[in-house]
């Protein structure tokens, strides 16, 4: 198979010039960038305007770092103290949704004498990972405060069905406003993100950030499809 990184690259600067200026592209680079090689990708991506990366597990996180990418980078899935731990070492962010993993990176940053980045994910309706409910926000908001060289970098959503049901994407947002309200009240100022390929391009849903994924590559973006390159 045959991948062309510069059509990767033409594709981040279709989806940026199609961004306000004051929104910020976190593009998703999970799965080796889904199969296309992360590190000649990230390069790519990062002369494209792309201002943080996406990855799915702390070891994609270690390859960029050690192939010289030190932007932002998001560890978008779960993991265990091991991986919490390295993600505090690596200067990395790490999804959060529970406090037992908000007391593993306040340790590691105690211990490395540095401050620990985070993304709380607040589950509206995914149903994978994050906290369910203003009950379980309050509360991970409270144990928060026990936990100060844990900075919450982010808050963010997933939204499930953007590109087959808006209504329900709407609904998934409202929610998550609401939750990043609650944050904000508790003295936080994150990034807020919750849009990825299929809702991105939506000004409602843009917030602080998007999260471009699939569509770097080529597809899935019906308002700028005709613009876009397929990168295999």
């Amino acid at each position: 198979m045959k991948i062309s990184t510069g059509a990767i690259g033409d594709n981040a600067r279709t989806i940026r010039a199609s961004l306000p200026e004051n929104v910020r592209m976190m593009c998703v680079v999970k799965a080796n960038a889904y199969g296309h090689d992360s590190v000649p990708v990230a390069r790519q991506l990062l002369s494209a305007g792309a201002d943080a990366f996406a990855v799915a597990i702390v070891e994609e996180a270690r390859d960029l770092r050690a192939a010289g990418i030190e932007c932002p980078i998001l560890i978008l899935g779960g993991a265990g103290e091991a991986s919490l731990r390295e993600a505090v070492r690596l200067g990395v962010s790490q999804a959060v949704y529970d406090v037992q993993m908000l007391d593993v990176l306040q340790d590691e940053a105690e211990k490395c004498g540095r401050r620990a980045l985070a993304h709380l994910k607040l589950d509206t309706g995914m149903s994978r990972i994050g906290v369910r409910g203003m009950d379980a926000l309050e509360g991970i908001l409270a144990h928060w405060k026990r936990c100060p060289n844990v900075e919450m970098e982010g808050f963010f959503t997933h939204f499930c069905v953007a590109d087959t049901d808006l209504d329900y994407t709407g609904r998934q947002n409202a929610e998550f406003e609401a939750g990043l309200k609650r944050v904000r009240a508790a003295g936080h100022r994150p990034i807020a993100h919750a849009a990825a390929t299929a809702a991105m391009l939506n000004p409602a849903w843009q917030h602080d950030m998007v999260r471009p994924g699939i569509g770097l590559y080529g597809s899935c973006v019906p308002e700028i499809q005709d613009r876009l390159k397929n990168a295999q």
